[in-house]
């Protein structure tokens, strides 16, 4: 029950991503991965020759070294990585459907997909008090004002917390793994993949970093509603509940 608990719910919040661009589905996958690659080789060369005091119980091999080491690394890779992906409309662009079928995606990239200076990104974000005050501060401070010139996506600061997520507490899906493998005297859930385990053994850090981005995104990334979105909305709809919002439309559109 719970298994289809897991897998029913997370499933549900990947469609949810990639109904909001495919941007949020590669972002979290890629920093997992990231995460996952760069703990075993900052593991590899650092690992117990800074900290000597074990990591995990659960995961005898980890090291504080690996663990600390991929978290940098995540994170300048998700402020590279983000901006690289708002330079292409269909990773940014809502998609009206799901299929098969491969086909352009273009559309108007959004405010949060545009390079904007840090300096307008901090004055958007304060309120309107503090705006005159954030702006004499910068004015006075030569290196704060050069930083507040550089451009950068606001995308790239939701990067950040998910790179931070990825870093500090996905892996511990792969701990509870660990923990339950050992509980039943396993080493991998299966040998699908050699080398790697089962399809369980490579997921388990995703599925705790999906659930995370849906929540991100229905918390800090609510953004106007836009043609895109709603195309993407109705074409989940049946005929009928098509042709009922057409005709709810015009009626909407007679009335003004």
């Amino acid at each position: 029950m719970v298994t289809i608990c897991i897998v029913v719910f997370q499933t549900q919040a990947v469609f949810h991503l990639i109904y909001a661009g495919l941007f949020w589905f590669v972002l979290p996958s890629s920093l997992v991965i990231c995460n996952d690659i760069m703990a075993y080789y900052c593991g590899q060369l650092f690992g117990k020759k800074l900290i000597r005091r074990r990591f995990l119980e659960l995961s005898p091999n980890k090291t504080w070294e690996g663990f600390l080491g991929s978290a940098v690394c995540t994170m300048l890779f998700a402020l590279w990585f983000s901006r690289k992906l708002c330079a292409y409309k269909w990773m940014t662009c809502v998609p009206e459907e799901i299929t098969l079928s491969v086909h352009a995606l273009s559309c108007e990239p959004g405010q949060m997909y545009r390079p904007q200076s840090i300096d307008s990104i901090i004055v958007d974000a304060l309120p309107s008090g503090m705006r005159a005050s954030w702006r004499v501060l910068a004015g006075s401070i030569p290196a704060l004002n050069a930083v507040g010139q550089l451009e950068i996506c606001r995308a790239q600061i939701h990067a950040l917390s998910l790179g931070f997520f990825a870093s500090f507490a996905a892996p511990f899906g792969g701990f509870l793994s660990s923990a339950i493998k050992r509980a039943y005297g396993i080493k991998d859930f299966n040998n699908l993949i050699p080398g790697h385990g089962g399809m369980m053994d490579r997921f388990d850090c995703q599925f705790v970093m999906f659930l995370c981005t849906y929540v991100h995104i229905r918390t800090f990334c609510q953004t106007p509603v836009t043609v895109e979105m709603l195309l993407a909305t109705a074409a989940r709809l049946s005929l009928s509940e098509k042709q009922v919002l057409i005709d709810r439309l015009q009626e909407q559109v007679a009335t003004r």
